[in-house]
Order: C-alpha cells, then structure tokens, then sequence
C-alpha cells in the first residue's frame, strides 16, 4: 500500500493525473480494509487523493501526459 502510495505521488508530479488517482484509490482501497478508515495511513492517503481531485478538477480535460502510461500497464486502475 505504501508503494501505491508513493507511485501515485510521482505519476501525480509527472503530470499523469489520471494514473495517479487509480494507484490512489487502489493504496486506499486495501488501507481501509487492513487498517481502518481512521489510521494515519489510511488519512494520509484520503488526504493526497483529495489534493489530487482538485487538481484535476481545475485543469481542462485533455488527458494530455498519459499517454505513454498503457505500455506500463498503470493506466485503468488495474492492480
């Protein structure tokens, strides 16, 4: 959960908005189920996923910059 978190951190600086929010969601995902809704983890990561949204949000949809995320597979919320 902890790599998933950070993975969505540095797709999120590089721009690959779109990757970062299914890598979010999934690090939320499974903290919520292990650890609870209200472990620091779990907060921590509610908290950047919310940062995220409004990020998107506020930017025209292009979907610009994750293009190149489908070779690597991190596109789609997939595992």
């Amino acid at each position: 959960m902890y790599t998933r978190h950070a993975l969505a951190w540095v797709l999120g600086q590089r721009g690959h908005l779109a990757a970062a929010e299914a890598q979010y969601r999934a690090a939320l995902d499974g903290q919520i189920r292990l650890l609870g809704e209200e472990h620091p983890h779990t907060r921590n990561t509610s908290r950047a996923l919310g940062d995220l949204l409004r990020r998107i949000e506020s930017q025209p949809a292009t979907g610009a910059g994750d293009e190149d995320l489908h070779w690597w597979g991190f596109s789609g919320g997939g595992s």
